[in-house]
């Protein structure tokens, strides 16, 4: 029985990838997140985001690359919180919202390492902010603590928390 060391030792299908991309990024609450946007553009990171409007740039992570039609207008990033990202979006793109929807990267974490990553997205984006979070892959102790007092303990001042149903929240930061 041979060990897998890293995911590098083996190689899913295109087919493979999509549905597991698709899995991963279920369009449930997108309507519900399109409408709160203020006008103007809106950057999608590991989103899902809807590359057929003008106004929504949307980036996802290199590993997904090939899943997608080559001939939409996706932008690719390595690291999610690297300064280069942070900066060329500010810089070049100028939105007036940023939208983190079921992206990997808000998911699985402790509260402290939620609360790291709002305030990494509150002091890098000079923006409106919309990040959903799915407390069910949150690790807390679920016995000691409810979901509503661990957002609360994760929010920053001028947040807004939109509950989208049971353990799904959507936070909207001023």
């Amino acid at each position: 029985m041979k060990i897998i060391e890293s995911y590098k030792d083996f190689e899913l299908t295109i087919e493979s990838k999509k549905t597991l991309y698709s899995a991963m990024h279920d369009k449930a609450y997108v309507d519900n997140i399109t409408k709160r946007l203020p006008a103007g553009k809106s950057v999608w990171i590991d989103s899902n985001g809807d590359t057929t409007n003008k106004n929504i740039v949307v980036f996802e992570n290199v590993k997904w690359k090939g899943i997608f039609d080559p001939h939409m207008p996706i932008k690719f990033y390595k690291f999610f919180d690297s300064p280069t990202m942070v900066q060329a979006i500010n810089k070049y793109i100028n939105p007036t919202s940023i939208v983190i929807y079921q992206s990997e990267e808000f998911r699985y974490l402790t509260p402290d390492e939620l609360r790291d990553k709002i305030e990494f997205m509150v002091d890098s984006y000079p923006t409106k902010i919309f990040i959903y979070v799915d407390m069910l892959g949150t690790d807390f102790n679920k016995l000691k603590y409810s979901y509503t007092h661990i957002i609360q303990s994760v929010i920053t001042q001028n947040t807004i928390v939109h509950s989208l149903s049971k353990f799904k929240y959507l936070l909207e930061i001023n």
